[in-house]
This record gives structure tokens, sequence and C-alpha cells, in this order.
């Protein structure tokens, strides 16, 4: 056994023999003449070391504040994973509420019936109120057409089980293009494409917003380039904002 000696008596002189514990009655010291030595064992300095054993579960209540319960309904512990054990984790879910993920299985929220489509919010603001066995999908063109994303946005034909914006007689009635000028159907979208379409607005009637810019862009929007897109408006009958400047209809300072 490997071990350390540790002074107990100073030396008073004498023989330098060594006399085992057993000669002692202790086998614990040794003797060098008159000095005594406490031996002390290897297990008597190793100092104890803690090693952190990874959990092979999570704690009760770890998923609840999780985005994946807030989103997905992923809500009761399963060892390391958080999944939907029921239609109550489900139940409060953005995808329940939203795309009608209302029902538990395998752990995951998934959609139950078509009726749970027609009546979730995607069918009357995306046009999805069809059910093809897993999801809600736009399967009516009526639905596309009744749909808040039609009336706002211009998404009002059917495609690939989408609402889509397909053709400029898509934007005519949407909110986008009465309110904006955008009135022209570009890549899946209503933009503005040019300067009629700004002047049919309602940016034109009461802002003088009346002159496209930036078309080709990525956003391209409706502006006052001048004082004439300015002297039709509202606002510069009603509040004198009859100059252009920066885009904007501002009010004519007073002639001295």
């Amino acid at each position: 056994m490997l071990g350390m000696l540790v002074l107990l008596g100073a030396c008073s002189g004498g023989g330098t023999s060594a006399t085992s514990g057993a000669d002692t009655g202790d086998d614990t010291t040794a003797r060098f003449g008159d000095v005594v030595l406490d031996i002390l064992s290897d297990a008597d300095t190793t100092p104890d070391v803690k090693v952190d054993v990874p959990p092979d579960a999570l704690a009760p209540g770890a998923c609840e504040p999780m985005v994946v319960c807030r989103k997905d309904g992923r809500c009761t512990e399963d060892g390391m994973k958080c999944i939907a054990a029921s239609d109550e984790d489900c139940s409060l879910s953005e995808g329940c509420r939203m795309w009608a993920r209302c029902k538990a299985k395998s752990g995951a929220c998934v959609v139950g019936s078509a009726d749970d489509c027609a009546a979730s919010p995607g069918c009357s603001e995306q046009g999805q109120c069809g059910y093809d066995g897993v999801e809600c999908v736009a399967d009516d063109p009526k639905a596309c057409k009744m749909s808040d994303a039609c009336f706002e946005w211009g998404r009002c034909t059917l495609d690939a089980g989408e609402c889509k914006v397909m053709s400029d007689a898509d934007c005519a009635p949407s909110t986008a293009c009465d309110v904006k000028g955008a009135c022209t159907a570009d890549n899946g979208w209503c933009l503005v494409g040019k300067d009629a379409d700004c002047q049919k607005s309602k940016g034109c009637v009461y802002f003088g917003l009346c002159t496209a810019k930036d078309l080709g862009s990525l956003n391209p929007s409706c502006i006052a380039a001048s004082d004439a897109d300015c002297a039709g408006s509202s606002d510069c009958q009603q509040v004198n904002k009859c100059t252009a400047k920066d885009g904007q209809c501002v009010e004519t300072p007073a002639t001295p």
C-alpha cells in the first residue's frame, strides 16, 4: 500500500532503525528511533469527485413553457421528448386554433376530420376548408373566393391545394387594389404595376398618391410625385395639403 508519512513527534536522538506497526501495536504508525510517524493510506488523501449523470427524463411540467407546446401541442413529457399525449394538449395550440390540428395521435396533433377543417380559421381566412386525410387544404374554388385572403390580397383562384393570385381579375376587387393600387398580378402577388393602378385607388382620391414608383421592384408603391397629383385630392381641398414633397402631399405655405 502506498502511503504518506506524517511527523507526529520531534526527534530526540537515538538510532535510525525502523519499528513496524506490529511492534507499536498500531498498523497505522511506524517508529524510527524516538520518532513516530503516522501512515496515511491513499483512501485518506484522495478527494471526493462528483460525477454529474445526465437525466433520463424531462422534469414534470418542463414542456409546457416551450414553443413546441404553444405551437404544436406537444406539452407532455415522454422521456427526453415533448409529445402531444391527449386532445387536451392539442386544444390550446396554435395548430388547433388555426389549422384544425386538434386530435392527438402518435404523439402529435393532427386534423381529425373535414368538419374540423370547415370550422377552422384556416377555412375562412385562407380558403383551406377541405381535408385530404392528413391536413386541411383548399379544394373548392368557391371557398377561395369567399376567403379573407381573396378579399384582402386577391388570392382568389384555386391552384394545387392553395388559394393564389393568378390574374389581374383576382386583384381587382381586393382591398390591396382599392386602397393601395396593388391591382396587377405579378408572381403570385397583387402589386402596383402602372400609374393607372394608383389613379383608381383611394390613396390617390384622398391623399394624392397617384403616381407609381419603383415599378419592377419587390415593393412598388403609389406616391405623390407632383403638385398635380395632390390638386385633386381630398387632403388638398379640405386641409390645404396641395404641395408634393418627398412622395407625400403636404400643406401649402401661405402666400405672404
